[in-house]
């Protein structure tokens, strides 16, 4: 059975940023599926397994690192979504890809500002079962360090832990993601996962559409 993942630390998302995910995956995911929820925070969600984190003592984007810690994602592939992400279309696809590990090509880097330090966008990430646990046990060994080397985040530090991931974009059909920045009044044909950022979120996007798609 697939794993679908996101991450919750402190309080700048919601509890329904969590269930709206959990709500769109099951209308996208038609293959038996767990959904669960890393978090720091107490709240019991319907149909979301929680998996405490608060003892890394990880906070923000930090707290994705526990991701790579196999024996909490649980068995088989983990699938993962940050909670700012609108879900459109079917998931088979991605779900059912089998390489060890595959991260989205940071959008900022694909819209040309080809200065940007970081190729990652840990926005979409799928894990192989059983992978991730040395680059875990690399990043314990010495979290302040990494997180004081990598301003961009938890993806900056993937990127250095792990440089030969396979981007998800190439992996699926053109089209098949799109970035906060091509975002517009119309649902693009055949997108199926929305990756917002910045201030634009689902919640005060401007686009009716994307409004009546996260529910």
């Amino acid at each position: 059975m697939i794993t679908v993942a996101c991450v919750r630390s402190g309080t700048k998302y919601g509890i329904e940023y969590v269930e709206r995910l959990r709500n769109m995956v099951a209308r996208h995911l038609p293959m038996e599926h767990r959904f669960i929820c890393l978090t720091d925070q107490p709240e019991k969600i319907v149909g979301v397994e929680r998996v405490h984190i608060r003892h890394f003592g990880w906070t923000g984007w930090w707290a994705k690192m526990a991701l790579l810690h196999p024996h909490l994602r649980g068995p088989g592939r983990c699938l993962y979504f940050d909670l700012d992400t609108v879900i459109i279309d079917d998931l088979t696809l991605l779900a059912k890809w089998d390489g060890e590990f595959g991260i989205c090509q940071n959008f900022t880097k694909l819209a040309g500002n080809q200065n940007w330090p970081c190729n990652y966008g840990s926005c979409v990430m799928s894990l192989a079962e059983g992978f991730g646990a040395i680059l875990f046990d690399r990043f314990v060994a010495d979290a302040k360090g990494w997180m004081a080397r990598c301003p961009r985040g938890d993806q900056q530090a993937i990127e250095k832990l792990y440089p030969h991931a396979e981007f998800l974009q190439g992996a699926m059909p053109p089209g098949y993601f799109v970035g906060r920045r091509d975002f517009t009044g119309d649902r693009p044909r055949g997108a199926a996962v929305m990756v917002f950022a910045g201030q634009h979120k689902p919640h005060n996007t401007p686009h009716q559409w994307l409004k009546e798609a996260w529910v």
